[in-house]
């Protein structure tokens, strides 16, 4: 798979099954408010466990996770 240029792109990882951004509903926090849900089965680059999902601080961030597997 090509590195991802978007969120729209990121989200057709075939691992990914939804990608939720809450940085609009709490604009102040300054917490890692972009929550990356995985399909079960699929090993969680964060908690190593099946599925699942983990919080991400910005684009770069989440692609670091996945790293190893673009072109």
């Amino acid at each position: 798979m090509k590195k991802p240029k978007s969120w729209a792109q990121l989200l057709e990882h075939p691992e990914i099954h939804s990608i939720d951004d809450g940085r609009k509903e709490f604009p102040e926090s300054g917490e890692m408010e972009i929550y990356i849900s995985i399909h079960d089965g699929v090993e969680n680059p964060v908690t190593g466990e099946k599925g699942g999902g983990f919080f991400v601080g910005s684009f770069k961030d989440a692609l670091d996770h996945f790293r190893c597997d673009w072109d």
